[in-house]
């Protein structure tokens, strides 16, 4: 296969939660193939700084739906279409400390509208540019999602239930032949060094802490550049890494999920 032979002229992205970790990793890599690259954050400050880097970099708050599709659809009409759609942005939804009944339901809507509905919105409002332009549509997913609710931990749920709704969309979504054209791909990363993840280990409760802290000890954190490359790599070979080969020559077909491991990052 050619080398990003997907990449053959300006490609138009957008990609959620794109001023750090993997986000920006993916990010930085199509600038490098000269992409129009749009993207969004919820803090100020790194949007500001992001603004002399990327053509489009705008607060956005994905938990605020109508947000997250005015965005999207400025995206659209200031690139003249879209390519590639990254879904990367997310929130771990676990306590940080002590809260109340109030704060904990809050939390936990928090976490559902961020990593569930706010992707179902932005991909509804896409769906006939992707098709138009036969783009690839990447979510990001967990093996949270394949846990059985009742067995996860409390503090927990809130990211595992939302993380298998959205695995279930995007299966349906992929299954769609009213979506015939579009690529979708899921994204399990498995444990990365991330901010959110070292939130967890010093903030979170004790039964998560300790994971995260076992994580960080065994040194099994991939490094958040290396898998927003390989992300990239992927997405727009459109195909998976092949051991045989060492390269991305791997089919992919719409509605799989790529599961990051060890054979990558050899």
């Amino acid at each position: 296969m050619k080398e990003n032979s997907f990449l053959e002229g300006q490609k138009r992205v957008m990609i959620t939660g794109g001023t750090e970790g993997i986000g920006r990793s993916i990010a930085d890599n199509f600038l490098l193939s000269n992409s129009q690259v749009a993207i969004c954050a919820r803090t100020k400050e790194k949007i500001a700084q992001a603004k002399d880097v990327f053509p489009i970099a705008e607060v956005v708050d994905l938990s605020d739906l109508s947000q997250a599709e005015s965005f999207s659809k400025k995206v659209v009409r200031d690139l003249g279409g879209i390519d590639f759609v990254i879904l990367n942005a997310g929130v771990h939804g676990v306590p940080i400390g002590e809260e109340s009944t109030e704060e904990k339901f809050k939390r936990e809507a928090h976490a559902i509208r961020v990593n569930y509905e706010a992707p179902f919105v932005i991909s509804q409002s896409l769906r006939d540019d992707l098709k138009k332009s036969k783009g690839v549509l990447v979510y990001m997913t967990s093996q949270h999602a394949k846990f059985d609710p009742s067995k996860v931990p409390e503090s927990a749920k809130p990211y595992a239930i939302s993380k298998r709704k959205l695995e279930e969309f995007f299966t349906k979504f992929a299954q769609d032949p009213e979506n015939d054209g579009i690529l979708v791909i899921g994204i399990d990363p498995g444990p990365v060094d991330t901010k959110l993840r070292e939130e967890i280990r010093i903030k979170g409760s004790a039964e998560l802490s300790a994971v995260a802290q076992r994580d960080k000890d065994n040194k099994v954190l991939k490094d958040p550049k290396l898998v927003g490359k390989i992300i990239y790599k992927i997405v727009t070979e459109r195909a998976d890494f092949n051991q045989g080969t060492g390269g991305y020559t791997k089919p992919i077909k719409s509605g799989d999920i790529v599961r990051i491991d060890e054979h990558y990052l050899q």
